[in-house]
């Protein structure tokens, strides 16, 4: 699949949910714009990476004024599945707002449909589409993988998040000691706890994290048994 059919059938697809849209009620439409929002995300992410820049750095003056265009409605289609994505299903916000992306990207497939494809394939021959068709396709399976939840992820994703989910962790504890280490893309924190009945220990606790950009590491821990002090005779 060169290009241009490829481009062709991602709009085929976001076609085919906007028709959902229509023949749907607003209770379904919140379901369906995350099908809209993902297909758009990767479709945008394609142009972006490698097509619009194959057509700026070898297409002549009016091709590349075409790309332009194209990137700067690329960037309101953005800043409406930001918004979408941001509000609560009952918003009164919601539906006009995704009429008004309906619109912007029908006009956005339009203008490359009847404008921008014409003069790719005059100016690019069947050989270097059908190469950038495969380069489109590979950094498209990329991009989904990478879209995927990791199982790594449910911790931690940043070390905003990372820190919370260490703070939930030693939540309970009633006397904490907590070391922490940063590194360029993690902290670890290692912290202990002393239990405590009065004035007699009980257990000490030791835990280690790690936290990283998108995972969490396992931690591991050690209960330390204490004898009690000898009772007064």
């Amino acid at each position: 699949m060169n290009a241009i059919e490829l481009l062709k059938s991602d709009h085929e697809v976001v076609a085919g949910l906007f028709a959902e849209v229509e023949k749907t009620g607003e209770d379904k439409h919140p379901a369906i714009f995350q099908k809209i929002k993902a297909e758009l995300d990767v479709h945008a992410h394609i142009e972006e990476k490698v097509f619009y820049p194959k057509l700026k750095a070898d297409g002549n003056k009016e091709l590349v004024d075409i790309v332009l265009e194209g990137v700067e409605e690329h960037h309101q289609v953005k800043m409406f599945l930001r918004e979408l994505d941001a509000l609560s299903t009952d918003s009164e916000k919601f539906e006009p707002k995704l009429t008004v992306l309906i619109e912007d990207v029908e006009h956005h497939v339009k203008e490359e449909e009847k404008e921008m494809f014409p003069l790719v394939k005059k100016q690019f021959d069947d050989a270097t589409l059908e190469e950038l068709g495969a380069e489109m396709e590979k950094e498209k399976a990329a991009f989904k993988d990478r879209m995927l939840p990791r199982p790594e992820n449910k911790f931690a994703t940043d070390r905003k998040s990372g820190l919370k989910q260490a703070a939930f962790f030693i939540a309970f504890a009633s006397y904490v000691t907590i070391t922490p280490t940063f590194g360029r893309s993690s902290v670890v924190l290692q912290y202990s706890e002393q239990r405590s009945a009065g004035s007699v220990p009980l257990q000490a606790f030791v835990c280690s994290c790690r936290f990283r950009f998108g995972q969490t590491r396992g931690y591991r821990q050690r209960s330390l048994p204490r004898r009690s002090p000898p009772l007064p005779a």
